[in-house]
């Protein structure tokens, strides 16, 4: 009778352990397989409203190359080995930004761990931009660790943030956690380019900022002995259905790829009302800046050094960073 105790003993307890399991493993599907009838797969790092995703969709249907990435989790802890801190010159306390060892990313990261925002000048044009229109939401292109889109955020302003290097995607989403902004950004996880393909990346030394695609141009030192990574891209105009607001701020940093970019954009500039483009011009080669300037001429936008629009650019002679400004 004893024996046959201790088996019923071991079997409950066994069948505690199954169900356990089965309850962990359906969860777990429940975050990384959420489908919104399109075959666009969310990955688990989130609580993003994926409910008001699918009611902002409606029937229109995403490209399946097109990977949203969720928030991350408010419950979910931060792991402790990551490098997060106080936003330099933020507009509110407890706004956090998680950032690569220095070593590894000596620009952005290094900037930001010196207490110092990298490119602050640009950050206080888009703020500025914002602020004075409450309308504008950002859409930023090539968000790295997310500098701008925190930012932009903690003005209580809705975020598209598209980012083809997971690494960066992940210090983004325990970025939005430690500082309470989930709910107001909405993350893709691939290059822009002009059509669908897997494109190969280009790795800087010591500038994870920097890396790029393999079809882009750059002057800087490669990290020939980087791992070989692929990235799937996406056009510009398959991010229209989740723009949120009618009225953009456009920030584009792709590391030369802009133009490349702007080839699969004519339905974005016509569905999307695009007030204020801010682009990185540094490096850019006379051919592919005739292909910007002469899209976005076609377009109806003016070149400017400002957000403002108070300082007007010779076309022979641009600044690293440009502002084209909607007529």
């Amino acid at each position: 009778m004893r024996a046959v105790n201790r088996l019923k003993q071991i079997t409950f307890v066994a069948a505690i352990l199954v169900l356990a399991y089965l309850g962990m493993s359906l969860m777990r599907n429940q975050v990384d397989q959420v489908d919104v009838q399109h075959e666009t797969k969310y990955y688990i790092g989130g609580s993003q409203n994926l409910n008001g995703l699918q009611k902002q969709l409606g029937t229109k249907s995403l490209h399946p190359d097109v990977n949203i990435v969720t928030s991350a989790s408010q419950g979910q802890l931060v792991p402790q080995h990551k490098d997060c801190i106080e936003m330099p010159g933020s507009i509110r306390k407890g706004l956090y930004i998680c950032v690569h060892p220095v070593k590894d990313d000596k620009w952005v990261s290094g900037s930001l761990k010196a207490g110092k925002l990298w490119e602050a000048h640009l950050v206080t044009e888009m703020m500025s931009a914002l602020k004075a229109d409450p309308s504008l939401q950002l859409v930023d292109l090539g968000c790295n660790i997310g500098q701008f889109s925190l930012s932009a955020a903690a003005l209580d302003r809705h975020v598209l943030s598209v980012e083809m290097m997971m690494t960066n995607v992940q210090l983004l989403q325990m970025s939005l956690q430690l500082s309470n902004l989930t709910s107001l950004v909405t993350i893709v996880n691939n290059a822009v380019y002009k059509d669908h393909r897997e494109l190969g990346v280009k790795f800087m030394k010591d500038n994870i900022g920097g890396n790029r695609l393999n079809v882009s141009n750059t002057l800087d030192d490669i990290d020939d002995k980087a791992a070989k990574v692929t990235v799937k891209t996406i056009c510009m105009n398959d991010l229209v259905p989740l723009v949120r607001n009618a009225r953009v701020y456009l920030k584009m940093d792709i590391e030369n790829s802009e133009h490349f970019a702007l080839q699969c954009a004519d339905e974005f500039f016509k569905e999307v009302d695009v007030k204020i483009v801010q682009m990185e011009w540094y490096q850019r080669s006379p051919e592919d800046g005739k292909v910007i300037l002469e899209f976005m001429d076609s377009q109806n936008y003016t070149v400017s050094r400002s957000a403002s629009g108070n300082s007007p650019i010779d076309l022979k002679s641009m600044p690293d960073n440009v502002f084209f400004l909607k007529k």
